[in-house]
């Protein structure tokens, strides 16, 4: 884990966003590129079995995996459109994203994948009509209560449109058996790692609990209490403040940009993610390393305009 949240480190200094943006981007059309050809010439590997037939796993071993790497997919390719050059790369890969997408048939993804669509037009919206901000705030409060409203009042249809029922495929009746583990170590929680060991940990009450064997609480913020207690879970808020309102400044003083549109949209993606997954102190996990990678880029910009404006 320690390795891995240096490699976030090492590639906020050695890269400038834009150049890793570029990377992310050529090593996404790869991937599901691969994918893609997975599902048509090796079906028998590319396409999931029971209970879900037909979805599309590509080169990944479980349709979710796929999905979600399509739904950052349309992050990075949305981005990498306000950028220069390569502009046909970067449409094949938003429109293979959303391909995808509706291969996987996975409803994580593509929740993920709408909030992505919906805070790029927001921000597009907010500094292209920036001196109408208040107005704008109004609107956009107005609209998010009402959607909110609406969707409170009809959440059952939503969920059976995503193919979910109101447990969130098991996940509700997970998340409150596991509140009393937390409970019981409330401050500090087992050690990281430390609470799902199988049937050798605690985690084997919880299997035994809920009838299924979850590897983790399919939730980042349960997770955090579990292994560091509260203390780890407000140090988890406060790395998600930091990136977020650091994302926002660069917004404010860059303007809708490739790199203000990804560094938005990848705190939005996160906090999003981890409501339904797991990537807080995760060894080799993509999503830890861009929390790691997010914090350091937004220190490292805020550090140098310092230094720049102090001769000033």
């Amino acid at each position: 884990m320690l390795l891995t949240s240096l490699y976030g480190v090492y590639l906020a200094f050695r890269f400038t966003p834009e150049s890793f943006l570029r990377l992310l981007g050529t090593t996404l059309l790869l991937v599901l590129g691969l994918s893609f050809a997975f599902v048509y010439l090796l079906p028998n590997w590319g396409l999931m079995g029971y209970p879900h037939e037909g979805a599309w796993r590509g080169i990944f071993v479980h349709k979710n995996v796929l999905g979600r790497f399509a739904a950052l997919g349309v992050l990075v390719f949305l981005a990498l459109l306000k950028t220069p050059g390569r502009k046909e790369a970067w449409v094949l890969g938003l429109l293979l994203s959303g391909v995808i997408l509706a291969g996987a048939r996975s409803a994580t993804s593509l929740v993920l994948a709408f909030t992505v669509l919906f805070v790029a037009l927001g921000l597009w919206l907010a500094w292209r009509y920036r001196k109408l901000w208040p107005v704008l705030l109004l609107f956009g409060i107005t609209l998010g209560g009402s959607g909110g409203m609406i969707l409170a009042a009809n959440y059952e249809f939503l969920l059976e449109a995503l193919g979910k029922d109101a447990t969130l495929t098991g996940r509700v009746p997970l998340w409150l058996t596991l509140l009393p583990f937390i409970q019981e170590r409330l401050w500090t929680g087992y050690g990281l790692g430390g609470f799902w060991l199988g049937w050798e940990g605690p985690s084997a009450y919880v299997w035994n609990l809920v009838g299924w064997d979850p590897p983790h609480a399919h939730n980042g913020y349960l997770d955090l209490c579990l292994d560091l207690g509260l203390v780890g879970l407000l140090l988890g808020l406060w790395l998600m403040i930091r990136f977020g309102l650091g994302s926002i400044r660069r917004y404010l003083v860059g303007g809708f940009s490739g790199e203000t549109l990804f560094l938005v949209g990848l705190t939005v993606f996160l906090v999003v993610y981890n409501f339904s997954e797991s990537n807080f102190l995760r060894a080799n996990n993509l999503y830890w390393l861009f929390l790691v990678w997010g914090c350091m880029t937004v220190i490292k910009r805020r550090g140098l305009a310092a230094r720049v404006a102090i001769p000033q």
